[in-house]
């Protein structure tokens, strides 16, 4: 049982909220894990900086791309466990009214990037129901895929886990939210989309208790005037009404802690609901693709060149990701070292970008200064 000393906590928080004094964002919440532990739950800053009202352990943020592999590749695993899923399997079986070449990549493809599809979609068009713009979406990806494109060049795209999350649907009979916020092996508490229980809990707390924040807000992208309050950023999770393959979970970090933690006990065999010989098939290092060639695994994230997770993660038994609201996780599985930052780097007088330029030295100040010094991980 690992124990942090309470002068290492204060240095801890004292670091984190150098973060917001140096603009990164108004506020931040750290959850940091070892092996089966969570070593604590650190939080800096303003939650609301209209109101001056501080980042706490509850606070919950909208996780955005997070959402890939938190919901999305963990529904992939549950189905590939449940033999319900091959990743090798044509697009087509899904998709049989695909005429284009896509209908011959797998799902694989998707979950590495390596689709052909491009970034974002763009084309949206209002509909009345949530269905007739899927049915929109599918066509229309169909009719624009560009053939040309050589297979298995990876492009980072939110189009290929729409795809998935609308596959998925189809698998399970469900909707996003439903598939995930039932599978209580999969949400870990405190990480829902934002209909159904978020809604709830953001209506009861706001009566129990006027001026408690529950969701940190944030500044559209679409409208910089424009505060979200417990909406998706993204725009294109905004359209499919709250929920997609790419977008859409709202949590705490202890949350994202939880299912980072459930993941990597799933790896070692000591996991009730994934296989380790599931969870490996996903996170396989030893077979992956040199993080030259593709930095993607499945669904996960690699550090790779100049990467968020800095420079002393291990680039050889590491994943993570980032959300473009400003979060991100990362987790090195040989090491047993997890790094959950939660921040909301969208609001007045704060450049999202600088939230860029300071994360990295950030985590490498984690392992050198906690992980490696007083844990003695490292020699």
């Amino acid at each position: 049982m690992v124990e942090l000393k309470s002068s290492l906590r204060r240095r801890i928080e004292d670091k984190l909220k150098s973060l917001v004094t140096e603009g990164a964002a108004p506020g931040f919440s750290l959850a940091l894990g070892l092996r089966d532990q969570t070593l604590g739950i650190f939080s800096a800053g303003f939650s609301d900086p209209r109101k001056g009202i501080p980042c706490n352990a509850s606070t919950w943020f909208d996780l955005a791309s997070l959402t890939k592999v938190i919901s999305t590749t963990s529904l992939c695993m549950r189905a590939v466990q449940r033999h319900e899923l091959v990743l090798d399997c044509p697009l087509q079986s899904y998709f049989p009214q695909w005429k284009s070449e896509l209908r011959h990549r797998v799902i694989r493809d998707l979950l590495n990037h390596t689709a052909g599809l491009p970034p974002t979609f763009e084309k949206t068009a209002d509909f009345p129901t949530r269905d007739e713009k899927i049915r929109y979406f599918i066509q229309e990806v169909d009719s624009n895929y560009p053939s040309e494109l050589p297979r298995g060049k990876p492009v980072y795209s939110d189009v290929d886990f729409m795809i998935l999350g609308i596959l998925l649907e189809q698998v399970f009979g469900k909707r996003l939210r439903k598939m995930f916020d039932s599978s209580n092996d999969l949400s870990y508490g405190p990480i829902h989309f934002r209909g159904g229980f978020l809604r709830s809990a953001i209506a009861k707390i706001g009566r129990l208790s006027a001026g408690v924040r529950i969701v940190a807000p944030i500044l559209s992208t679409q409208n910089s005037k424009r505060w979200l309050d417990g909406e998706v950023q993204d725009p294109r999770a905004e359209w499919l009404d709250g929920d997609a393959g790419h977008a859409g979970l709202f949590g705490t970090a202890r949350g994202v802690e939880e299912w980072a933690k459930n993941l990597y006990s799933a790896y070692y065999g000591k996991s009730t609901v994934l296989s380790d010989k599931v969870v490996r098939a996903f996170i396989d290092f030893e077979n992956a693709p040199s993080t030259d060639v593709s930095s993607f695994l499945l669904g996960f994230d690699r550090p790779s060149g100049t990467s968020q997770a800095g420079k002393l993660f291990s680039r050889h038994s590491t994943v993570g990701h980032l959300g473009y609201t400003g979060t991100s996780f990362w987790m090195d599985f040989e090491k047993g070292i997890r790094v959950t930052l939660l921040s909301h780097r969208f609001a007045p007088n704060f450049d999202p970008e600088k939230l860029r330029k300071l994360r990295p030295g950030f985590h490498d100040w984690l392992i050198a200064e906690v992980f490696s010094k007083l844990l003695g991980l490292y020699d």
